[in-house]
């Protein structure tokens, strides 16, 4: 006797339906299960279906994996990365403002995807608290800028949940840059143009001068927050892969390498190069155990001939791994 579909089952083989012909790769894995939702090795990591059918729900899910099915058919990765400016809040706008378009052109062309990517965008602002933001310090200026042009590109409004964040950069935004705002519709078919199109809002926004290099306050600003984040680099480096967009997956922000691929409009634990401070946690002690390399032991490994990754998504199920999660 065939066993009946469960609806979370029904609702995971839709979306995997829908994602491969979004993206045009027929034989795209889509998993299930994972922290974030994100694009790793060619493979999309989703997170847990829901257990109810409640069509919120559902529709932030599909939004997600529409993002990121999106960025797979429209992104060129070498022409991105070509284009793209060092680190600070200049590289932090181009990565989202490229994310919109992949996104864009998606809602443009089909209106559920839109809809669905509208209601993950929401759900986002929300977990970022865009929604009840008073000071500039905590309102990042890249994601006022790529909310403003997003809604230009999709012609979706921008969502409620972000208006306290764009009530501290509106005016700012389109005071110095609302032509060049306006101007981005021309290159959503060509990425290219697109990147020279937003090359030229970074300028008249001023993080990065007619050169093309960063600008003086951008850099500095970039620099502080490499000095605010040192004391947590060295754990970082033992406890969390060099790319946790590729390793988990956006977004969207420590900037990630090309790799990552990963929509800016996902959840919050996406954003790159998030650390975890353990300074004055408890932690466990092994005080025999020497890591490798330390001098104290004779260890050595002798082949990685037949080492084996084995994610959890390929070892059970999404709602098996939600319960081993709780």
């Amino acid at each position: 006797m065939t066993k009946r579909e469960t609806p979370v089952e029904a609702l995971k083989r839709a979306i995997e339906i829908t994602t491969r012909s979004l993206s045009g790769e027929q034989e795209l894995s889509v998993h299930f299960g994972g922290e974030v939702a994100a694009i790793v090795e060619g493979k999309i990591t989703l997170p847990a279906a829901p257990m109810t059918m409640e069509p919120g729900l559902i529709a932030v899910l599909r939004g997600k994996a529409d993002a990121l099915a999106l960025r797979l058919a429209h992104h060129d990765v070498d022409l991105h990365r070509a284009a793209r400016p060092g680190p600070g809040p200049a590289r932090a706008t181009f990565d989202l403002l490229e994310q919109a378009r992949c996104e864009a052109l998606g809602a443009l062309a089909l209106g559920g995807a839109g809809d669905n990517m509208q209601a993950a965008l929401r759900e986002r602002c929300l977990a970022k608290g865009y929604d009840r933001v008073s000071d500039k310090d905590d309102a990042p200026l890249a994601e006022a800028i790529s909310l403003l042009a997003r809604s230009r590109m999709s012609q979706h409004e921008v969502p409620v949940e972000a208006m306290g964040l764009l009530s501290l950069w509106r005016s700012e935004i389109e005071a110095k840059a609302g032509p060049a705002l306006d101007a981005l519709d021309a290159g959503l078919l060509d990425q290219r143009e697109f990147a020279a199109l937003i090359r030229d809002l970074l300028r008249d926004m001023e993080l990065i001068d007619e050169a093309g290099s960063e600008a003086e306050d951008s850099e500095d600003e970039a620099d502080a927050d490499e000095d605010d984040s040192g004391a947590a680099g060295a754990d970082e480096e033992q406890n969390t892969p060099d790319d946790q967009q590729e390793s988990e997956g956006s977004s969207d922000t420590g900037e990630a390498d090309e790799n990552e691929q990963s929509s800016e409009l996902l959840d919050d634990d996406a954003d790159m190069g998030e650390t975890q401070d353990t300074q004055g946690k408890d932690l466990p002690v092994r005080p025999n155990f020497h890591g490798l390399g330390d001098g104290k032991t004779n260890y050595r490994v002798y082949s990685r001939a037949y080492d084996e990754t084995v994610r959890a998504e390929d070892l059970c199920d999404g709602q098996e791994l939600a319960r081993l999660r709780k």
